[in-house]
């Protein structure tokens, strides 16, 4: 009993620390932006630009509709550094982790050829996930 009573009281202490630890950050967290860095190939920004709004953003608003997605942006690099630096970023403002694997870019993948499609009018670069926050 007595080793019952000494373990609950080390559980409720380290509860109280995390909370504690928790409730100092300088922020609070917002949900997560799948961002992708996108280099679009030699006179094929437009032609990809276009195929985009056709082929992605109707998917892009069901997913809103749906509640996968918040939000999206796509935004052009007008300073580039050099030649293979990214002109296009496309980010993703996502409900959750778990959305991340529903969006509904992957059905349309499947369809027509559109990985084949887009990979002649760019490269991607990379992929990363990052955490929007508000401080406090």
């Amino acid at each position: 009993m007595k080793r019952y009573v000494i373990s609950l009281l080390a559980l409720a202490l380290l509860l109280i620390t995390v909370q504690s630890v928790m409730a100092q950050q300088p922020y609070t967290d917002e949900p997560d932006w799948r961002v992708m860095f996108v280099r679009a190939k030699s006179g094929q920004l437009e032609n990809y630009l276009k195929d985009f709004k056709e082929k992605t953003i109707p998917a892009l608003e069901e997913g809103k509709k749906q509640g996968l997605t918040l939000d999206y942006k796509i935004l052009l690099n007008t300073k580039k550094a050099d030649p293979q630096d990214w002109n296009i970023l496309r980010a993703y403002q996502l409900k959750d982790q778990p959305a991340l694997d529903s969006l509904p870019r992957k059905k349309m993948r499947s369809r027509t050829g559109l990985a084949a499609r887009r990979a002649e009018m760019r490269e991607h670069l990379r992929v990363v996930v990052v955490k929007e926050i508000t401080l406090k």
